[in-house]
Formats: structure tokens, sequence, C-alpha cells
């Protein structure tokens, strides 16, 4: 496989590509590419043989502990950060996800209930409580199996029920990481004891799956399947291994000095798991220090884990005016750009000064020199009337590029 650092460099450059594209899953896949750059990964299952060697005096076929629960952290903060940015008021009344919820809903069959008056709550408090429990219940042994358990059907119900694309199994294999380090070997173990008997639990998972909904794909199925087969089983054939010591995780970096390699190795690990957990907390939450409302003006919006919070529907059309004021264009951008960014640049108004700034450089390379650009157009928030977004009166193009979007260009919210 290639080295993590090719990984995090090729994924992170198809992220940066397209700002339309942003999506909080592969800003995830970005985050966890690039921890893998720089933690021990090669263990008793390592797959590549370049990257960050684990610590010399850690047992053989171990990693540090420390990698663990950095990488444990990591895939909390989606849960818990999610968690907050659901306390807000449109989602505890059930906005936007009852509207969608009943958009999805059809007259008859297992899907009907979506459009139930009680579905929007049940999946928003549901929502919420599951996503600020989630990495405590996983740390605790008593809950951690249930909430797994809970967690993977959340995620394979998401799954199918918006196109959020590898976000929920990634989180399914992510999760497996709160499990003691060598539950892969126990439950190869365990299969190979029971073969019979996890191959029918697996028949029986993706089975239950397609009956619950007739048209899950695949990956749900078999993911399904693969869950019920690895923990059904786990309390009847729990005896056979019971008595064989676990392979845990290596200790910390060690205190002891080593000639100064070792002290100032656990500084540097202390002074980088201090700098990444700060900033993955403080990142999320800069949106409580910027005016404005951030479903409104997205100030704060990206990389915060503001997850399924608000639906925007708009339109917007750019009003270009010559610098003399002799002839006025107005350009609705249909032919320059696809469907989704069309939608992005008409309801983000980061994007609207993007490609404003963008027409602007259009027309100065064609020779009509400097050009005022307006934005006209409405946009609804989780579904109340549509309102102006951009301030019509304002000349986009002589906003600087980047001009922060809580500023007076974008309207007050309508909420």
């Amino acid at each position: 496989p290639p080295p993590p650092v090719a990984v995090a460099v090729a994924f992170g450059y198809l992220f940066l590509l397209d700002a339309t594209r942003y999506l909080n899953h592969f800003y995830l896949v970005l985050l966890l590419a690039a921890l893998l750059t720089v933690v021990p990964t090669h263990g008793a299952a390592a797959l590549s043989g370049s990257g960050p060697p684990s610590d010399d005096r850690a047992p053989p076929g171990t990693a540090p502990r420390w990698a663990l629960w950095l990488l444990r952290v990591q895939i909390g903060v989606p849960y818990v950060f999610g968690g907050i940015a659901k306390l807000n008021v449109d989602w505890l009344q059930g906005r936007p996800i009852g509207d969608w919820l009943a958009a999805r809903a059809g007259d008859a069959g297992p899907s009907a209930w979506l459009a139930a008056p009680a579905a929007g709550p049940l999946f928003a408090y549901g929502g919420l409580a599951l996503d600020l429990a989630a990495p405590f219940a996983l740390l605790h042994p008593r809950t951690r199996l249930p909430a797994f358990v809970l967690l993977t059907g959340f995620h394979l119900l998401n799954a199918q029920l918006f196109s959020i694309g590898m976000f929920p199994f990634l989180m399914i294999a992510a999760n497996t990481l709160f499990f003691p380090p060598d539950w892969p070997q126990r439950a190869w173990e365990r299969a190979r004891a029971a073969p019979l008997f996890h191959a029918v639990a697996f028949v029986v998972g993706a089975a239950t799956a397609q009956l619950a909904d007739p048209t899950w794909d695949l990956v749900p199925m078999v993911v399904t399947g693969v869950a019920v087969a690895l923990f059904a089983g786990t309390p009847w054939i729990r005896g056979r291994h019971a008595d064989r010591p676990p392979i845990a995780a290596a200790a910390a970096v060690s205190l002891s000095d080593d000639g100064g390699r070792g002290r100032r190795g656990r500084a540097a690990v202390l002074t980088f798991v201090a700098a990444w957990s700060l900033f993955q907390a403080a990142v999320p939450l800069r949106h409580h220090v910027l005016p404005g409302d951030v479903a409104w003006n997205e100030a704060g919006h990206r990389f915060s884990w503001r997850m399924k919070l608000r639906s925007k529907q708009g339109t917007v059309r750019f009003l270009i005016r010559s610098a003399d004021g002799s002839s006025v264009y107005a350009h609705d951008f249909g032919e320059r750009l696809a469907s989704f960014q069309r939608g992005g640049v008409a309801a983000r108004p980061y994007l609207t000064l993007a490609f404003a700034h963008h027409l602007a450089d259009r027309f100065e390379r064609a020779g009509a020199g400097a050009v005022e650009i307006r934005a006209v157009g409405e946009v609804s928030l989780n579904g109340r009337p549509a309102r102006p977004l951009i301030d019509p009166t304002v000349d986009l193009a002589a906003l600087p590029r980047g001009t922060p979007s809580h500023g007076d260009w974008v309207t007050p919210s309508p909420r």
C-alpha cells in the first residue's frame, strides 16, 4: 500500500480542489490520514513497511498507548461537537430533519412512518443523545457493546436515508478502536472455533437488513451481516478463550532519561497531542465568537462538524455593470457550473463572493476593465420564507477576496 504521507497529500489535494464539495466526512478522512503519517501504527497486522515506527521500548506487535488514544479522541470529536452543534432552536424543533424524513417517506411500506409527526423529534433528540454519549459509552466496558450496536444501526439507517457516502461505514469501522486492541485476533479465533455459527449469524444479519428495507444496497447488508457475525456469538463462546491474556497497547513513552532521548521524545509527544487536541476543540467552537448566525452567514461552519443542521435553498443572479455605468449584464452562471456548485454559490456567502471575483476577472481579461458586480437572489433557511442572503446594493467585486462572511454585506439571519 502507499505510505500514509502519500495518502494524506493526495487526498488533501483532491479535498481542496473544489470548495463546493466540502463535506465533513472528507475532512475526517483527511485528519485521520494526517494522523497516520505521524503516529506509530506498525503492529501485529501492519500492511506497509513504511511510515513511523513504533517505540523501540514497546513490546513487539504493539503501538504506544498515546497513539491509540489520539485516534480515539479524533473519532470522538465528530460525535461530541456534532452533538453540541445540535443544541440549537431549529434542531430541537425537528428542523430540518423532519422535512427531510417526510420527503423520503413512501405512501406505504417500511418508510411510510417517516412522515409521522413524531419522526422528526425522534430523530432529532435520538441523534443528539447518541452523538453526545457515543465516545463515553464506547469507552466504558459495560456499555461498549450496546453502544456499538446502537451506533451501527444509527449509521446504517443514515446511510439508507441520506446520501452521505462513506461516512457511516467509516464511523462503524472507526468505532472498533474503542474495543480492546486485540479484538481482531479474538474475533478471528472465535470465528475459527465456530465457523458454522458465525456463517449463519452473517446470513441472519444480512437477511434482517434486507427484510427491514428491500431497497438497501449490498454494502449496508454486508456490514450488518459482519456486525452480527462478530458480536452475536461472543457470549456463547467467550469461555473458550477466557484464560488467554489480552494484547494491550504499550505504555506511553518512557519517563526515563535514556541519555536525554526518552525525555525529549516524551515532551515532543505531549506537545503534539496537546496541540492537536486543542486545535480539534477550538475550531468547531469558533463560530460562537463570530457575529451573526452561522447557519445563515456560514462564518465558522466549515470544519465544525455541523452535520445536517441546515437546509438552504435559493437562487442568485449576478448583475454586472461597467465602471462608467453604460451597460448592465445579468448573469445566471448556469452554463459555468454544475448543479451542486450552483446551489453552493447561491446559498453560501463565501462562495457567492468567490464567484463574483471570478466573473470580475473574466471581464477584465476580456478587455472590459473594472466592473461592478452585485448578487440578487433569495434563500430559504430550514423551510422559512425565502429572503435575500446578500445585500444587493453591495459591489462584491470591490470587496477583498476572502472577506469574512459575518460582515454587513450579508443580510441578518431570518431566525
